[in-house]
Order: C-alpha cells, then sequence, then structure tokens
C-alpha cells in the first residue's frame, strides 16, 4: 500500500496536509468570484498579456483567502500552507500545455518537503468559464509518466478533454474528473481577458510570428517566466481534429449535422488552420514571393457551391496560388490538404483543375534545364511523391522515377491531346492520425517544404527553371468548383453583429439594392463607408438556397481615372510595318468578363470607393445609361456590343464633407439610391459594449456632445465626427468582420484618435467653412472626448488657448 505523506504544514486549524486536501483547498477557494480585479496592465507593444492576464486571475481569486500567491520559480507559486504549479491555456477545447521531464522531477522532489499541486486551466472567454484541475502532485506525477515524449528533447505534451478529464494519447490514463472544478468569470474578469485577447492578436498582426520553436510555448523550464505565454500555438491539431475530419465523409449530405458541430469544425479545424496559413504567409510565402503572400481566400469551406442542395465535402484545405489566376483553382499551388476518406494529409504543391497552361510552362521549363532538375529531385526531402495525370490516368513515382521519365512526359504532352498532361503533384502523404504529434513543428515542416519545392511553382508560372529556392494530394478533388463559397454572413443580424451597425441601415441598404441595382453610401470621414459597402458586399453575394456564390470586388477612383482605364481604350500596335490600333478593355469589362464563370442566378458586387473624386460622368461612359436600363444591348466605341449583367449591383461610396470635389453630373445621380451614413452614435455604443473592447469606458455620448457643439456652429451633420474613428479592428485575411477582431480602445489609442485625427479634421473644417480656427471649440472637444482618462474638472473654453493644440 502507497504511504501517505503528510507535512509539517497545517490549515488555520492544525490539521496536517497532504497533496489531495491543498488540491481540494485550492478548489474550495478558485469558484469564489471576486468584487474587484487585480492591478494588471494590459501592455500594447508587448505579447503574452493574456498569458499574464490568465494568471494575475488565478491568483487574484485565490488571494481572497490570505496573502495573494507569491511566484517562486517554475511558474509555481507559494500560497497558503503549500505550493502550486499553474499551467493555463485558452485556444482549444480542452487544457494544453507541455513539461519537460527535468522540471518535472524537480517538483517531485520539492514535493516531499510540502504539499504540491499541479493547477492546471483552460479558459474559455468567449462563454465567460474558467475550467480548472487541482491535481495532488503524486496522481499529476504517476499519469504524466505515461505520456509520450517528444522526438525533440525531453518535452511532453498535457492535454485534458472536457468531456472525459482524462489525459489524451493515453489511452489508460486515470481520470481527473474528481480534481475538475469550474468557476463562471465575473463580467469585469471577462471582458479583462478578451482586452488581453485582442490585444496580443493585433500585436501579433503588427509583427511577423517567430519561428523559434520555444517562443510561446508553455514549456515548464529553469527559470522564472511569468509572462511567458501559456497557450497552447493556435496551429496546433488534436486528436479532435482527425476525428471530425474522419467523420466528414458520412455526412456529406447532412446539413443538420454540420450545423450542430459548427462549433467543433470552427475550433477544431477552420480556426487552427488559418493561424497555420497565417504564420506559413509571414514566415515562409511572403520571402518566397510577397505578391503570392498577399492573395485572398487560401482556404476552403466544407460546404459546397452545389445551387443550395446542401452538399458538403469530405476534405479540407488551403493553398497559396499565383495572383494573376485570381482563384486557387484555377493556378498552380503551394497546398495542404485533409482527406477525410482517405483519411491522409498531403501538402506541396498541386495543380487546379483549369491549369493547361502551367503545365505546359512547368514541363516545358524542366526539359529545357533537364539535368539540373534530376539533380535537384535527386535531393528531395524524404517522402516526397510525384503524382502525373494525363487524361484518366493518374501515377505516382518517387523523385527519381520523375526525373527519369522527363523526356517523356514533355515529348507525349506535346504530341498528343490523348497523352497530355493534365495535373502535377510534388508532395509529401502522412496518416491523418500522426497529425496531431506533428503539430508542434508542422510551420516548420510545411514551411522548409514550401521553400524547397517553390522552383517548380515558379516555373509553372514563368516558364523557366531559376534552380534552388535562395530564400530561406490525394486524389484530385474532381468535384472542387470553380467558384468557392464565401464563410461570410448570410443573415442581416449576423451582419449587423460583425459591423455593430444597427440591423434597421442595413436593411435599408439592402432595400435600396435590390429596388435600383446601384446605391452610393454618402457621409463624413470616419463612417467606415468603404468598410460597409465590403462586409454587406459579402453578404449580399454570399451562397443560399437557390442562389450560388457570386463574387465583390472594390474598385477605387481617383482624378487620374479616364474612360479608357475603367471601360475601353485603345493600343496602338505594328504588324508587318502597319501601324494600327486594337480595343482594350478597362477594368470593368475584365471583371464583368469574368462573370461568365459564375452561375446565372448568382449575385455580383462592384464597389466603387469615393466615386465623386473623378470625372464620373465621363469615366463610366456606356455605363451612365446601362445602369438606367439594365439588360439592355448598346455599342460599344470600339464596335463591340455590351449588355449589362441583371445580377451585377453596384455600391458607390462619397465623401459628403469634401467640398473640393465636384458635384456628380444631375442624370448620374438619379441612377442611384442615395443611403446616409452619418454619424451613429448607438453603433459605437454597441460596439463599446462588446467584451474588452473598452477597457477605459469611453462613453458614446461624448461624441454626441462634441458633435452638438458642432451643430451649434452651424456644421450640418454629413460633415460632422464620425463614430467609426473611435471603433479599432484590425484587419483579417478575406475580409472577415468579427468581434474577435476587435482592438481595445487604449488610452494611448484614444488620444492618438483626438490628436491626429479628430482635432485636425474640425480644424480643417472650421477653416473651410468660417475662415479661422475656433481654439476655443478645439479645446472643449478635445477636453469632452478625453474626459474619461483625464484626472481633474474638463476645463472651459476660457482656461484653453490654440496654442496648446496640435497643428
Amino acid at each position: 500500500m502507497k504511504r501517505m505523506i503528510r507535512f509539517t504544514t497545517s490549515l488555520p486549524d492544525g490539521h496536517l496536509m497532504d497533496h489531495s486536501e491543498y488540491a481540494n483547498h485550492i478548489r474550495s477557494v478558485l469558484p469564489t468570484a471576486p468584487t474587484t480585479l487585480p492591478a494588471f496592465v494590459i501592455d500594447d507593444q508587448r505579447r503574452n498579456n493574456a498569458a499574464r492576464c490568465m494568471t494575475s486571475l488565478v491568483c487574484h481569486r485565490l488571494s481572497q483567502v490570505g496573502e495573494p500567491p507569491n511566484c517562486i520559480k517554475h511558474k509555481t507559486f507559494q500560497w497558503h500552507h503549500g505550493q502550486f504549479a499553474l499551467r493555463n491555456s485558452r485556444i482549444a477545447g480542452h487544457h494544453w500545455s507541455t513539461a519537460q521531464e527535468t522540471v518535472v522531477r524537480k517538483l517531485h522532489e520539492w514535493a516531499r518537503q510540502q504539499p504540491l499541486v499541479y493547477l492546471l486551466t483552460h479558459w474559455d472567454a468567449e462563454a465567460g468559464l474558467l475550467h480548472a484541475w487541482a491535481v495532488p502532485e503524486d496522481a499529476a506525477f504517476a499519469a504524466f509518466a505515461k505520456l509520450p515524449t517528444h522526438l525533440r528533447g525531453d518535452s511532453k505534451t498535457v492535454r485534458i478533454g472536457l468531456d472525459d478529464h482524462r489525459l489524451k494519447n493515453v489511452p489508460d490514463a486515470p481520470s481527473f474528473a474528481d480534481y475538475y472544478v469550474q468557476s463562471e468569470l465575473t463580467a469585469a474578469e471577462r471582458a479583462k481577458l478578451l482586452e488581453a485577447i485582442k490585444t496580443d492578436d493585433s500585436i501579433r498582426q503588427g509583427h511577423p510570428v517567430s519561428t523559434n520553436e520555444n517562443e510561446g510555448q508553455p514549456v515548464l523550464d529553469d527559470g522564472n517566466h511569468e509572462d511567458e505565454s501559456e497557450e497552447e500555438p493556435a496551429w496546433a491539431y488534436t486528436q479532435d481534429t482527425v476525428t471530425f475530419l474522419q467523420e466528414l465523409p458520412e455526412h456529406i449530405q447532412d446539413a443538420a449535422w454540420h450545423e450542430q458541430n459548427k462549433r467543433r469544425y470552427e475550433r477544431d479545424l477552420r480556426d487552427p488552420t488559418r493561424a497555420l496559413v497565417e504564420n506559413l504567409k509571414t514566415g515562409y510565402v511572403q520571402r518566397l514571393n510577397p505578391a503570392v503572400a498577399r492573395g485572398k481566400r487560401h482556404l476552403s469551406i466544407l460546404k459546397k457551391n452545389d445551387y443550395g442542395q446542401g452538399g458538403y465535402h469530405d476534405h479540407y484545405w488551403f493553398a497559396f496560388y499565383d495572383p494573376e489566376a485570381g482563384s486557387k483553382t484555377k493556378s498552380v499551388q503551394l497546398f495542404t490538404i485533409f482527406l477525410g476518406t482517405q483519411r491522409v494529409w498531403q501538402y506541396g504543391l498541386s495543380m487546379g483543375n483549369y491549369c493547361d497552361e502551367y503545365v505546359d510552362r512547368l514541363l516545358g521549363a524542366l526539359s529545357v534545364a533537364h539535368d539540373a532538375v534530376v539533380d535537384y529531385l535527386r535531393q528531395a526531402p524524404k517522402d516526397t511523391f510525384v503524382q502525373v495525370i494525363s487524361g484518366d490516368d493518374t501515377r505516382r513515382f518517387t523523385p527519381a522515377e520523375f526525373a527519369e521519365r522527363l523526356v517523356e512526359f514533355e515529348a507525349h504532352h506535346s504530341q498528343s491531346s490523348g497523352g497530355r498532361v493534365t495535373s502535377v503533384k510534388i508532395a509529401r502523404e502522412f496518416e491523418l492520425g500522426t497529425l496531431p504529434e506533428r503539430s508542434e513543428t508542422l510551420v516548420e515542416e510545411i514551411g522548409d517544404y514550401f521553400v524547397w519545392v517553390w522552383p517548380f511553382f515558379d516555373a509553372a508560372v514563368s516558364g523557366v527553371w531559376q534552380g534552388p529556392c535562395r530564400t530561406p494530394a490525394a486524389k484530385r478533388a474532381e468535384d472542387e468548383e470553380l467558384v468557392e463559397p464565401d464563410e461570410g454572413p448570410t443573415t442581416i443580424r449576423e451582419l449587423a453583429e460583425m459591423t455593430a451597425l444597427p440591423e434597421r441601415f442595413l436593411t435599408d441598404l439592402e432595400g435600396a439594392l435590390r429596388a435600383k441595382q446601384q446605391a452610393i453610401l454618402t457621409g463624413p470621414p470616419g463612417t467606415s463607408k468603404t468598410f460597409i459597402a465590403r462586409q454587406f458586399a459579402r453578404y449580399f453575394v454570399r451562397q443560399r438556397t437557390n442562389q450560388p456564390q457570386g463574387t465583390y470586388d472594390v474598385l477605387y477612383m481617383h482624378a487620374n481615372w479616364g474612360y479608357e482605364d475603367f471601360f475601353e481604350g485603345v493600343k496602338l500596335t505594328s504588324e508587318h510595318g502597319a501601324m494600327q490600333f486594337e480595343p482594350r478593355p478597362g477594368f470593368f469589362l475584365k471583371w464583368v468578363a469574368g462573370l461568365k464563370d459564375y452561375s446565372p442566378q448568382s449575385r455580383h458586387v462592384l464597389v466603387l470607393d469615393e466615386i465623386n473624386r473623378c470625372d464620373t460622368a465621363a469615366v463610366l461612359g456606356e455605363l451612365l445609361q446601362l445602369l438606367e436600363y439594365p439588360d439592355m444591348t448598346v455599342p460599344l466605341l470600339s464596335g463591340r456590343r455590351f449588355v449589362f449583367p441583371g445580377n451585377l449591383f453596384i455600391i458607390g461610396t462619397m465623401n459628403s464633407a469634401d467640398r473640393s470635389i465636384g458635384r456628380m453630373d444631375l442624370a448620374l445621380q438619379r441612377r442611384f439610391f442615395w443611403v446616409n451614413l452619418h454619424c451613429q452614435p448607438e453603433t459605437l455604443a454597441h460596439w463599446l459594449e462588446r467584451p474588452g473592447n473598452n477597457p477605459i469606458d469611453f462613453d458614446a455620448a461624448s461624441l454626441v456632445r462634441c458633435n452638438e457643439l458642432l451643430s451649434e456652429r452651424g456644421i450640418p451633420p454629413e460633415q460632422q465626427i464620425g463614430h467609426a474613428l473611435f471603433m479599432l479592428q484590425r484587419t483579417a485575411q478575406d475580409d472577415e468582420a468579427s468581434p474577435s477582431l476587435d482592438i481595445p480602445l487604449s488610452e494611448k489609442q484614444l488620444r492618438q484618435i483626438v490628436r491626429f485625427s479628430v482635432l485636425p479634421y474640425v480644424r480643417e473644417l472650421l477653416t473651410m467653412q468660417t475662415g479661422q480656427v475656433d481654439g476655443d471649440l478645439l479645446q472643449q472637444l478635445s477636453a469632452i472626448l478625453l474626459e474619461c482618462v483625464e484626472h481633474g474638472p474638463v476645463p472651459s473654453s476660457s482656461e484653453s488657448s490654440d496654442e496648446q493644440l496640435p497643428s
């Protein structure tokens, strides 16, 4: 029988504690909701705010009984007659941390002297829940011994599921259910944690992610790193990911299952893959080719674009592609794919469904540089295979076998259509079950392979074999659609939640666009006209029942735009010594021509940003007539005949405060419905109410007071201060909008907004309107907007001078 260890340390009543009793003591205190927040300051200049915030919140809760915990070493704290080793996580839907055997043994030695507990947490900030396991050291030590050691070093991964409270990947591991406790976060705790998370996300977007294998990972080391991140890497796939992918093939026509498992899809597959794409982009693809890295819609989605029939894919993938192709399905790709039916995953180089030109260029380049290519293929990374598709014939080769057949492939490809190669894939393949164990090094593994395979990608685009890069798929999806669905909002309510706008405004915009087919958003600077037009366009063209996925684009108009740029121009050419002019389509005609790949039932939106900055009537040309009579055929200057598609919609944006720009032609004005987007304090108030967005308690009423002062001086609503100036959000891939992308409005940011945006705008506005600057008014506006962060009374206009304001 195992001997129970007791210690000289005792509870206040004199009772001697062991590890289990100390764990019970922690579990009894942790759920008690605090009435205050810890003195934790979020730093928008450093990472790991969320990790430090979680630690601070735990310690603050425990400090309600006795002295606050005191950090000793190894993220281990002395508290209330014992010690606890704290391990926080929040990314995946379970606890995740890593442990080094040397540190675990050191803590085991400490445990001989006094009670010691592993306090393992999982924070669900969205749900406002704290899941915690206070595991006695002796139970944790025995369980951790069964965990497999990583191939690299002595580190082990600790994962505990919320379903059965057992260590994942350890079949006979004991359950930690007896050590589990769940607590609800207070509104203040949840807001502070979300503020920290959003701040970290904003910082990460502004700085490339380090490829240092230890950075941002919760390794138990020999130092006292209190700020070290204690979160699972966002690109970490788990056994839950594998299970979800294996279940996909059984539900490709089951819309109800996909709706019920939407959270699983987002948490276990979509979100980790988004993070993986971002890290590959910043760490590798950006260095290979910035234009390829700037592409959009790298990720696929599970739902097919099958005219509302409800079909879903049995696989999930992403790809970086040639930006000239406009879509990854029409381009050579650097791809990664997870195949549920085949139960494998692959990454490397592949081709989309319509890539004859890329195949031609690739095989031609490889043939010309035959000897160099053969040498390069002989040095291919382990497990590389080459798959070649010719018609209905699919063959797989080793790199050496493919090198020997290069001349044969090129010859057959050029001689007859029957032997033409339609696709080439150079990739690696592994069993789906290996995904979790490779997850920690996945960025480096895939990134390094992308670097190796890059010469083939470059050859497919340029037709020239450049050799090794100097900078450090399974069966082809025949049913992959040319037009990929978007994951944008499907309802007005979802769109309102993403943008913080009132539903009634978005409903009015939709009604205007449906009725007239073209509308203009007009308002002062700082009302997010372009942002709203983008997000509304995503919603409007979104796949729905009986409406296949459409597309949208944004064109920024300016004074140098002419008819030939937008609609049609001519190009001077020479043939056999004779000079001649050839018609050259402009942006609009090219864009409309690209819509032929879409279903006639789909919708398409073109956003003309700052539409009145150019000579609008001259630039739009024939479009002026077509906007009034869609589906009518008109002759162009080139002699070609053009029909304005009936499923094409136009949204223009216009700055109502810019008086220096000529007013739009009256005939053109009546062809649009006009939607006013003036200052909307209720929108700002809704955004500020989102947890974590408003740590300084800024009040939207402050903006109302400022605009009332402007109104008293004759400034009309269409020129007043916009609400969106105070609504900060980072840019996500694919034009996504989401509350999770918000950036908290900190004191520093508020002061910058007031000093460098609001005051210069009002100063210029007053100069235009009255010919002079009202220093008292500027000082009043500044004082009102900064009232929440200033200490002391708001100065009156008589106590201020314009000399104190920025010029």
